[in-house]
């Protein structure tokens, strides 16, 4: 049994669906209970959720509500926080309704492209958590000194060992960071959570937690189809995949997963526009350039002529 604690509101709804699917499809045999928090997802919409869910193998969906006077109290300046959602990955081992030895804790960004087992039997030895760490924010590094942490990790996954966890209260200094150090907050959870744990996690193989700083830019497709191959989790920070002007080398991917949900009919694409056409044209034909080998070399041979031509 795998424990995955997810959050989310009606704007996420659908990429949580892609998410569970690649979840289902590269784990055929396990089962899952899913802590889940919801924000303003009708009853009708949390039933379907239920039963996409129970379908594979019995697994279950607990659902849990957190008081939204609680979340009104921690900072909300980070420009790239839209809701307050990302916070509640910092109250999941608190909320938990049974006894939970281990819990995987994801953002709905992301996809799973491989199988979960090795990454939730992970040995983490003593460390009350396993992470990624985050090396997409050098723009930020000016921000404050937390940023410039060798380890600063990214919070969108997280191996979570309860108990170690709570005797730790790193939920509620977690907490109480964010609130007495709204200056400080950028990356909302993140932040308040790498100040929380201070060092004390375990850093987990890049593969686990695939943000775009990981990926390598301007390939080919054969590479990127052979890169994904070791790789467990992709983590769709920016760009994302449902939108028109995407350049992330596995945004197909989402529609794919997509499409084996309830959801499959979803619009996928959420703000396209004529006026973004050209750069969308722009986007294509670089990657159908990238992708055939005959046109690189010949333009990297003509560069090479010109240059000599201008040389002498």
């Amino acid at each position: 049994m795998m424990h995955i604690a997810l959050a989310f509101d009606n704007n996420y709804l659908i990429p949580a669906y892609a998410l569970l699917a690649s979840i289902f499809k590269h784990n055929p045999k396990a089962i899952f209970t899913f802590h889940v928090v919801l924000q303003g997802i009708d009853e009708q919409e949390q039933q379907q959720l239920r039963d996409y869910i129970c379908k594979h193998n019995g697994s279950r969906l607990y659902c849990y509500t957190l008081d939204d006077r609680l979340l009104s109290t921690l900072p909300m300046m980070s420009p790239w926080n839209w809701s307050a959602m990302p916070y509640v990955k910092m109250f999941f081992p608190l909320l938990l309704s049974e006894k939970v030895d281990r819990l995987l804790v994801l953002d709905v960004d992301m996809l799973v492209v491989n199988g979960l087992d090795e990454l939730y039997n992970w040995d983490l030895g003593d460390h009350p958590l396993g992470a990624v760490k985050d090396s997409g924010i050098s723009c930020c590094n000016a921000y404050w000194d937390l940023h410039l942490r060798e380890d600063y990790f990214n919070s969108g996954m997280m191996l979570i060992d309860v108990e170690r966890w709570n005797k730790l209260k790193i939920s509620e200094q977690a907490i109480a960071f964010a609130r007495d150090n709204p200056d400080k907050i950028y990356y909302v959870d993140q932040d308040a959570l790498n100040a929380a744990v201070a060092g004390r996690h375990l850093l987990l193989p890049e593969k686990y937690n695939l943000i775009h700083a990981y990926i390598p830019q301007s390939a080919s497709r054969q590479f990127y189809d052979e890169f994904l191959k070791g790789q467990t989790i992709l983590h769709f920070t920016f760009p994302k995949p449902w939108h028109y002007l995407s350049t992330h080398p596995y945004r197909h991917l989402y529609r794919h997963y997509l499409k084996m949900s309830p959801k499959k009919g979803a619009r996928v694409i959420t703000d396209f526009s004529i006026a973004k056409l050209p750069a969308y044209i722009y986007i294509k034909l670089l990657e159908w350039y990238l992708s055939t080998p005959v046109l690189v070399k010949f333009w990297r041979t003509l560069k090479m002529k010109m240059k000599k031509g201008l040389a002498n």
